[in-house]
């Protein structure tokens, strides 16, 4: 069989064809910026190309993260977090970091309800569409912020049991990826780094609350800050580095701004 492209209106067309058994052994080196093993594709044996005066040819610069595709991938996790919420209404937020190379990792925040909340989220986002190339999907609480990386990686360290709190499990994968020793399909993890607690997750100990400053004391040191003078708001912080502090004699350039002198006296 040979399917032939048919001319339409674009800025730039190439027109040719391909046979259903041509193919050539190739490697690909696109968004995981691995170059892929060699496999078989179908090889378009170009006939003409053709293009408007002054055409606009739309293309991304692709490889290793963050590229230009890596925009696309934030535009698709906003795009398509509505109809997420459509089927798992638990989901707060999503984010699909540039370094995951859009499906090797997904963190998601949720309302957790009810014992194994975590681990259905897990599985049912392994289910969904183009979800199901997620290789790693980490779930955090409502209240944590899953662009906010370093706080992910502060539950993850600290929320997980990893004997209890790790479900892996097995499906597809992006074809380009590598680590599986089958093309195509591989291993999964979901990382559930949610806060554990008795009536949910079963567990003896208590679990402790967040570490926060009362408010009080945030609003005190904020006002001392104010009063303490304009100089060391405005203290030019990229003075403060490891040269100036050698030079210096072990004293920042900044020094005079974080300690004025004062006047000598009895």
């Amino acid at each position: 069989m040979t399917w032939k492209f048919q001319p339409i209106a674009k800025s730039s067309l190439r027109v040719g064809w391909i046979l259903a058994s041509s193919a050539a052994k190739a490697r690909s080196g696109i968004t995981p910026a691995y170059y892929s093993p060699a496999d078989d594709y179908p090889v378009l044996h170009v006939e003409a190309i053709t293009h408007r005066e002054k055409a606009i040819f739309p293309a991304t610069l692709v490889g290793r993260p963050p590229q230009e595709d890596a925009y696309l991938g934030l535009a698709t996790e906003r795009i398509f977090l509505p109809m997420l919420r459509m089927v798992l209404p638990e989901i707060v937020d999503m984010h699909l970091p540039p370094g995951g190379a859009f499906h090797n990792l997904a963190i998601v925040s949720i309302r957790k309800a009810y014992p194994g909340h975590a681990q259905k989220v897990m599985n049912a986002i392994w289910g969904l569409g183009q979800m199901m190339l997620t290789k790693c999907v980490v779930v955090v609480d409502d209240d944590i912020d899953p662009h906010d990386l370093s706080e992910v990686l502060f539950r993850i360290t600290g929320n997980v049991d990893p004997k209890k709190d790790l479900l892996f499990s097995e499906g597809p994968l992006d074809e380009l990826d590598h680590a599986s020793d089958r093309h195509a399909y591989g291993s999964k993890v979901g990382i559930d780094a949610t806060r554990k607690n008795r009536p949910f997750d079963n567990r003896a100990r208590e679990w402790p609350a967040d570490l926060a400053f009362p408010s009080s004391i945030l609003q005190q040191v904020s006002e001392r800050w104010l009063n303490m003078g304009s100089d060391l708001l405005s203290l030019d912080r990229s003075n403060l580095d490891i040269q100036s502090w050698r030079s210096g004699g072990g004293r920042f350039r900044g020094h005079q701004a974080l300690c004025p002198r004062r006047s000598n006296h009895n």
